[in-house]
C-alpha cells in the first residue's frame, strides 16, 4: 500500500493531511496489511511558482476550459514548475491525499487519473469536488451532500487521547510537579478578520489570574508563530516573574517537543482564542474543558458558525472576556463541563469504505 501526501507548504494543511494519513494508515493494518508494507511518500508542490500575466492570458486564450478543467497534462504543466511536473510524473501512490489548495487538489487528481489511485482531499476543494473519492470537509464549508462526503466538527488534528498522555507525562517530567488545579491559555494571532490587541490579552490575562489567586491554582501559557510581538512582549512582563505560571512557551524561543499536546493533558481547563479552527478543535479533542473567549467582532460569519456549532454539541463554552474569572470559577465548583470533540470515527469510516472499494 503506497500512499503519496502532497503538501503546499502551510503547515496548518499538512498536519492535517499527516493526520488523516496515520488514520489511514490504522485502517490499512486493522484491514489486514501488515505495517511494514505501508509505505508514504511526501511530496510538496512547488506553490510559490508564478506565471506571468502575459503568459496568463496567452494561456487562457489557448485553453478555454482550463476553468472547467479536472488536471489534464496542460493545465498542471501550466500551474506547477518544470521539476515538479517532472518528479510528480514519476511517482506512484496507490492512495493520494491533499489539502483544498488549488494547485495541489488539480495535481491530486491529475495523479489519481494517471495512476489509477484512490484521491483524498482535505477540506473543501475550489473546483471538482465530485472528482474525489473521499473528501474530508468541516461542517461549517458547507457543500451539497455527495456520497463521497465526510463532514467533520473541528478540524483534523492528533490530539487522540494516547498521544494527550504521553505528551502530558513528557512534560511533566519537565517542568515537575504542580498545584492540584491547572490553568492553560493558547493564544493564536492575527488572522484575516481577526487582531489581537495587546489591550485585549492584557484583559485576558488579568481574568486568569484572577481566577488562579482565587483557587489556588497554577497556569501554562503556549503563544504561536502568529503571535503579534506586542503581545509577545506583554506576556513575557507579565508572566515570566509571576509564580503561578509554570511554563510559557515563545515558538521563537522555547518550544519543548508536544508542548500544546502535554499542556492540553495536564489541564483541567484550557482558554484559547477563538480564531484559529485548529487550535480550538486540537482543545476540544483533548479531554479538558474549554472556554473559548469571545466578543462579538472577532470573526467572520463562517468562523462564527463553526463556533456556535461547537458551543451547540457542548465541546467548547464560548465566553466574554470580562467572565472568564467566573466561569473558571464555575467549573472547578462542577457547574460546567464540555464534551470531548472526536472526528476520528467519522474519518476512519470513510477511508475504511475507501479501502472496500
Amino acid at each position: 500500500m503506497k500512499i503519496l501526501v502532497l503538501g503546499d507548504g502551510v503547515m496548518g494543511h499538512a498536519r492535517q493531511c499527516e493526520a488523516v494519513a496515520q488514520m489511514l494508515k490504522d485502517s490499512c493494518v486493522e484491514s489486514g496489511h501488515p505495517p511494514a508494507s505501508i509505505l508514504q511518500t511526501d511530496y510538496k508542490v512547488d506553490v510559490k511558482f508564478k506565471r506571468s500575466l502575459a503568459a496568463k492570458i496567452l494561456y487562457y486564450a489557448l485553453h478555454p476550459q482550463a476553468k472547467r478543467c479536472n488536471g489534464c497534462n496542460r493545465c498542471i504543466r501550466y500551474q506547477v514548475s518544470d521539476r515538479d511536473y517532472a518528479e510528480l510524473s514519476g511517482l506512484t501512490a496507490d492512495i493520494i491525499i491533499s489539502a483544498f489548495g488549488k494547485r495541489t487538489a488539480d495535481v491530486n487528481r491529475w495523479l489519481a487519473s494517471r495512476l489509477g489511485a484512490k484521491s483524498v482531499v482535505v477540506m473543501t476543494p475550489r473546483r471538482g469536488l465530485s472528482k474525489f473519492d473521499l473528501a474530508i470537509i468541516p461542517r461549517h464549508d458547507r457543500v451539497e451532500d455527495l456520497p463521497n462526503v465526510i463532514r467533520t466538527e473541528g478540524s483534523i488534528n492528533f490530539m487522540s487521547p494516547q498521544r494527550v498522555l504521553e505528551s502530558a507525562a513528557q512534560l511533566a517530567r519537565e517542568i515537575g510537579p504542580m498545584r492540584l488545579f491547572k490553568v492553560a491559555l493558547l493564544l493564536g494571532g492575527d488572522y484575516k478578520h481577526f487582531r489581537m490587541s495587546e489591550e485585549m490579552i492584557a484583559r485576558v490575562l488579568s481574568e486568569v489570574k484572577e481566577a488562579c489567586e482565587n483557587l489556588d491554582a497554577e497556569m501554562m501559557v503556549t503563544a504561536s508563530r502568529r503571535t503579534p510581538t506586542t503581545v509577545i512582549d506583554l506576556l513575557k512582563s507579565e508572566l515570566r516573574p509571576y509564580p503561578r505560571c509554570r511554563l510559557l512557551v515563545i515558538p521563537e524561543e522555547y518550544n519543548p517537543p508536544g508542548a500544546v499536546a502535554g499542556i492540553l493533558g495536564l489541564s483541567d481547563i484550557v482558554i484559547v482564542s477563538p480564531e484559529s479552527v485548529n487550535m480550538v478543535s486540537e482543545a476540544a479533542s483533548s479531554g479538558a474543558h474549554v472556554i473559548v473567549f469571545d466578543e462579538e467582532h472577532f470573526v467572520h460569519e463562517k468562523h462564527r458558525a463553526f463556533l456556535h456549532n461547537l458551543q451547540s454539541k457542548g465541546n467548547i463554552e464560548l465566553v466574554p472576556i470580562h467572565d472568564i474569572a467566573i466561569r473558571v470559577r464555575d467549573f472547578y465548583h462542577g457547574r460546567a463541563h464540555t464534551a470531548l470533540l472526536d472526528d476520528r470515527p467519522a474519518i476512519k469510516s470513510g477511508l475504511q469504505r475507501l479501502l472496500a472499494i
